[in-house]
């Protein structure tokens, strides 16, 4: 009787230095991958003026020159903070409040673009704007949006742009794009702050001074420019944090945070190039 409790309890020593090895060995490699909780972002308040703002901002088709499309038509929080579509539609939907899988171009109405034809009209898929704060280095899926060696952003317009972060700079790209949210029927080829400044004045002029008193709750004064849209817009952004997941609790030295398998399971994806970050963030 003894020598089996004396068995069993040396099994479960060997059990659990197994598993906290285990454990140690994933961390370190969540360290080398820099997949690991991200403090560096602050966290924004979804009630702050600035973040309820930004909320009326993304949901608005007022930032699309043809008003209608929206941040939300593409990146909706009840989709996953995407569209659920494997290429995103832009302007002219044939619904334009159409949202997710049904969501079609409508590309014979388009006939200023030159690249018309069925099917989506935006060549690239919709990244989830959940935990979008966390991404300290560069946005867009070619990383074509980062941080300058020599500081500021390096942007698809300027080696060298200002911001106060990454997400504020890249509210200026989507409404400069053709089959984003700029369209094909005005202010071809001009260049992209005279879009954006047809866009302020877009605001100014609409719902008798209803987005003057928006930006007056926000800032204290009702004055409408591209810089206060995109702070708001990356306010917004940033307050749509997902941090509750048991990932962070392990990352935190909780080793009972995930089982033992799906630890072996995470070691094995880090250990090969094509891991998912995102599964890691979002699994519950």
């Amino acid at each position: 009787m003894l020598r089996r409790t004396w068995l069993a309890l040396t099994l479960a020593l060997l059990t659990a230095t197994a598993q906290a090895d285990s454990a140690q060995t994933l961390r370190a490699l969540a360290a080398d991958t820099k997949v690991r909780p991200s403090h560096d972002a602050e966290k924004v308040s979804p009630n702050s003026p600035l973040a309820r703002l930004g909320r009326e901002l993304f949901f608005t088709k007022a930032l699309s020159l043809p008003g209608d499309v929206a941040c939300a038509s593409c990146h909706h929080p009840r989709l996953g903070g995407a569209d659920r579509l494997s290429l995103a539609v832009g302007t002219r939907a044939v619904d334009a409040d159409q949202l997710g899988p049904g969501r079609t171009y409508d590309w014979r109405s388009d006939t200023k673009d030159p690249h018309a034809a069925p099917g989506p009209n935006v060549a690239r898929h919709s990244p989830t704007v959940f935990n979008v704060a966390m991404y300290g280095r560069n946005l867009f899926y070619d990383g074509r949006l980062r941080h300058g060696r020599r500081g500021g952003f390096k942007s698809p317009e300027s080696a060298r742009d200002s911001g106060r972060d990454l997400l504020a700079v890249q509210a200026r790209f989507p409404v400069t794009a053709e089959a984003e949210m700029r369209g094909f029927d005005q202010l071809r080829h001009a260049p992209p702050d005279r879009v954006r400044a047809r866009v302020i004045q877009r605001l100014e002029a609409s719902n008798g001074g209803a987005w003057q008193a928006r930006f007056s709750d926000a800032y204290g004064d009702p004055a409408i420019t591209y810089e206060r849209i995109e702070l708001a817009l990356s306010d917004f952004q940033r307050s749509m944090v997902l941090d509750d997941a048991p990932w962070f609790g392990f990352m935190a030295g909780d080793d009972d945070a995930i089982s033992p398998a799906r630890s072996e399971e995470h070691t094995s994806e880090l250990q090969s190039p094509d891991h998912l970050v995102c599964r890691l963030l979002l699994e519950k």
